[in-house]
């Protein structure tokens, strides 16, 4: 008799009786039914409560609820579940941990693993993970290598059968990496197996420099019309006070076929994948010692982070990392609040340093992200003073002027004020120098000069950078001294005339202008670091500021003796290239004719080399040859390279060419103006 959906019926689900249609005794049969109360089961349909097209489903259980105790119930009995999805082809979708040897297992492998915290994962339920099981892929190497070390029996039982059941749920996808890694070459949809949480990758930014991050979150976005697989990626950086984790996100836009492994395809690629990882990985570290650059001159640069964030409060092409905390960062004092270094990073924090270093360009005035790669420490020419041409009694006063800064400024008097202090507080504790005299005799040189040999940095500004409307100047001139002050660096201010020049009265120019100086004597007077202010109209410099200059170091025109050792210094400074075939007499005759200065002297011996190398270059000369019919063609054949030399024709005819231009413009042959 059939029964129907409602009432309860027998299954022979042990398949161990035989039906009772083949016993054809009573005996038998009442047998049988007395048998079947210990083996047939009761049968109950669990209806679907939300589709009411779905057709019952048949279970040995009263209710779903008893239906998932009794199967809680068989599952606590077992170390590890897993958990199938019909739907996908009787796929693993979801695995749970039970037994407390596998969790103590997965607790030392997954240890460092980003996203995974022990302390917080249920110590008596179950531990569970959902595919794709990235955890598992990531670190499955250390759970093979380490599956059979434990001695102990329970452990290494623990570990033979998480092996065994996880080896089928993981080794699809370990196979598709392998397949990657062989062929070098990736679908857009599997960029996630290249790219799991925590993996070290290498990025090439702009101007070709290589830094490695590494991955936190790896998803799918979706963009300007366009689906993106977007890595969200750490790195350490250095915020001008402190190291610290700074996030980027990496965006690969979606593609159809394959693509390379590599930076040029992919913008990005593992670290693992690289053929020369190890020589990578030792370049890189050894550059992240050298993220954090001292403030210090190096070259025309300077390498400040804090101050590149201070005056680029908005860039757009780089904001100041807001950085997260890590081992190596140096923390605040909790008393004083100053900020203490910490011991020095790790290899790894080192290659996850940024290739790029926030700086100022001392030339073009412009604050710059710099290469490590490209930065060196700056070689000081310790030689430069010993090349100022100046009589010996100043040269020998302007030094010892600046070299005796410091202790000058740090002298104290009994009351404990600075000795040169004026009677009002940071007045005054500045040394000004003012250099004066016809252009090319040395005045920028000296300044120079005396930074090179006192291993400072020369800020270097002419007035018309700093602008011409009073409001502009003042702001210029401000972040200038107070980049000198910030760096101990030495200020020439070239050209200072607008502002040394004499009050004027009467008209709107004439407010302006004395505006303009006004705003620089305030600022002469506050300043407490070295300047140097050059000028050719001595005679036209304002009364207040001769009180206010400590030295004046006035230059005349160079006299023969001096033009000699200019001639002589730029000479030996390209002589060992061997080009100039002079004697010391022609030397002497060039000092003595010709009526130039320093930096006429410059340009000449520049020019002569431009001329010389053209003279001396490789020519073409055009010469019969006989070819294989024996007719003679005319081959060009390159001559043999001639010596570039420097004559004293050269020279000459540079300078007297020279000297016909100072006539033209009114110049007479003592170097002073004709009317």
């Amino acid at each position: 008799m059939a029964a129907s959906a409602n009432e309860p019926v027998t299954s022979d689900s042990k398949k161990a009786v035989a039906s009772a249609e083949d016993v054809t005794s009573a005996e038998a049969m009442n047998s049988t039914k007395e048998l079947c109360l210990y083996l047939m089961d009761t049968c109950v349909p669990h209806c679907c409560k939300t589709c009411t097209s779905c057709q019952p489903r048949w279970s040995d259980q009263p209710s779903p609820e008893a239906e998932k105790a009794h199967i809680a119930e068989m599952e606590n009995g077992h170390g590890i579940v897993k958990r199938i999805s019909p739907k996908e082809d009787h796929k693993t979708v979801r695995v749970d941990i039970q037994n407390k040897h596998m969790k103590d297992i997965l607790t030392n492998v997954f240890d460092g693993y980003p996203g995974y915290n022990a302390p917080l994962l249920p110590a008596d339920s179950a531990w569970v993970f959902n595919e794709p099981f990235k955890m598992f892929v990531g670190r499955w190497d250390q759970i093979r290598a380490n599956r059979l070390r434990t001695p102990f029996a329970a452990e290494k039982a623990a570990w033979v059968a998480l092996f065994s059941a996880m080896t089928p749920v993981v080794q699809p996808t370990l196979d598709s990496i392998k397949r990657i890694r062989d062929t070098s070459l990736v679908r857009w949809n599997d960029l996630s197996l290249i790219f799991p949480l925590g993996k070290l990758i290498l990025v090439e930014e702009l101007g070709g420099v290589q830094s490695v991050v590494r991955v936190l979150e790896g998803k799918l976005t979706f963009q300007n019309s366009q689906y993106f697989h977007s890595l969200a990626v750490e790195y350490v950086d250095w915020d001008g006070e402190k190291y610290g984790l700074h996030t980027r996100t990496l965006d690969i836009p979606q593609y159809n076929g394959h693509k390379m492994v590599g930076v040029s395809d992919l913008s990005t690629m593992p670290l693992d994948f690289c053929p020369s990882e190890e020589a990578l990985r030792t370049k890189l570290i050894a550059r992240g010692r050298r993220t954090r650059v001292p403030i210090e001159a190096s070259g025309r640069i300077m390498i400040d982070a804090n101050a590149f964030y201070d005056n680029n409060p908005n860039s757009m092409w780089r904001k100041r990392p807001a950085l997260q905390s890590m081992d190596a960062e140096s923390e605040a004092d909790d008393d004083t609040g100053e900020t203490v270094e910490s011991a020095q990073l790790s290899d790894e924090q080192c290659l996850l340093a940024t290739g790029v270093v926030c700086g100022f360009d001392l030339r073009t005035k412009d604050w710059c992200l710099f290469p490590v790669d490209g930065i060196s420490n700056i070689t000081f020419n310790g030689f430069a003073y010993e090349k100022l041409v100046l009589p010996p009694g100043e040269k020998k006063m302007a030094w010892a002027f600046v070299e005796s800064k410091n202790l000058l400024l740090d002298a104290s008097d009994s009351d404990g004020s600075t000795a040169f202090d004026d009677f009002v507080t940071d007045k005054g504790k500045g040394l000004v120098m003012l250099l004066c005299g016809s252009p090319g005799v040395g005045k920028t040189y000296t300044a120079e000069a005396i930074a090179e040999v006192a291993k400072v940095p020369l800020y270097m500004i002419s007035a018309g950078e700093l602008g011409s409307a009073s409001g502009q100047v003042e702001l210029a001139l401000d972040k200038a001294l107070g980049l000198c002050r910030r760096w101990k660096a030495m200020l020439l201010l070239d050209e200072a005339d607008v502002f040394l020049g004499k009050r004027l009265s009467g008209g709107n120019a004439s407010i302006e202008r004395n505006e303009l100086v006004s705003i620089f004597l305030r600022r002469l007077e506050y300043y407490q670091g070295t300047m140097f202010l050059t000028t050719n109209k001595i005679e036209n410099i304002d009364d207040a500021f001769q009180s206010r200059i400590d030295i004046i170091l006035p230059y005349g025109d160079l006299t023969a003796e001096a033009r000699l050792q200019v001639w002589v210094n730029f000479i030996n400074k390209t002589s060992g290239t061997g080009v100039f075939d002079l004697t010391e007499e022609q030397v002497q005759k060039l000092a003595r004719e010709y009526n130039l200065n320093g930096r006429e002297i410059k340009n000449l011996v520049k020019s002569s080399l431009l001329v010389a190398g053209k003279f001396g270059a490789p020519g073409i000369s055009t010469s019969p040859a006989t070819s294989g019919s024996g007719t003679e063609d005319k081959a060009a054949t390159l001559k043999e390279p001639a010596k570039a030399k420097v004559t004293i024709t050269i020279l000459e005819t540079l300078a007297e060419m020279r000297i016909r231009a100072h006539k033209l413009m009114g110049k007479t042959d003592d170097g002073g103006v004709g009317f």
